[in-house]
């Protein structure tokens, strides 16, 4: 993150359109590096459409992520519920199984979550709408839950 004069940058106006397209592609950068078919769908509820080369699963996968800076590296990622109710009935169309994968920044370095939606709503803290905490408690319960595939991409730290 630049900073002038001691002070953090605004971002560009048009940065949250670039980190979704970021965050989509990403996803499907590192599911096809493992050998996942997918493609982008940009369809309502889901953003990618992919198949795992060992379990033969299709999944309609909506990606969620948010851009952090230093300042609000543990805000909730807000997921609201209409978007799980998009996301079925779009699986529900193309005959997919409906995922979730979330792109967090986790201090010097970005993951990916990917989880099935029922896990999602298993695990989520429950309100007006879903929030994926980004606290370390929360990421340990992440990385440590056998029905979550992570990827962890880069390191910043040099």
């Amino acid at each position: 993150m630049k900073r002038v004069n001691s002070k953090i940058m605004p971002r560009g106006s048009n940065h949250k359109k670039i980190t979704g397209d970021f965050c989509e592609y990403l996803v499907l950068y590192l599911l096809s590096r493992v050998g996942f078919e997918c493609i982008r769908a940009d369809h309502i509820g889901i953003d990618i459409i992919a198949k795992d080369p060992r379990t033969k699963e299709i999944m309609g996968i909506s990606v969620k992520g948010r851009s952090r800076g230093p300042e609000n590296i543990e805000d909730v990622i807000m997921i609201s519920k209409d978007n799980s109710k998009n996301i079925s009935k779009s699986c529900k169309d193309f005959n997919c199984q409906p995922y979730f994968a979330i792109v967090a920044d986790i201090v010097d370095r970005l993951v990916v979550f990917l989880l099935p939606l029922k896990e999602f709503k298993r695990l989520l803290h429950k309100g007006k709408t879903y929030q994926w905490r980004m606290t370390k408690e929360d990421i340990k319960k992440y990385y440590e839950n056998p029905k979550i595939i992570k990827f962890d991409t880069w390191s910043t730290k040099k």
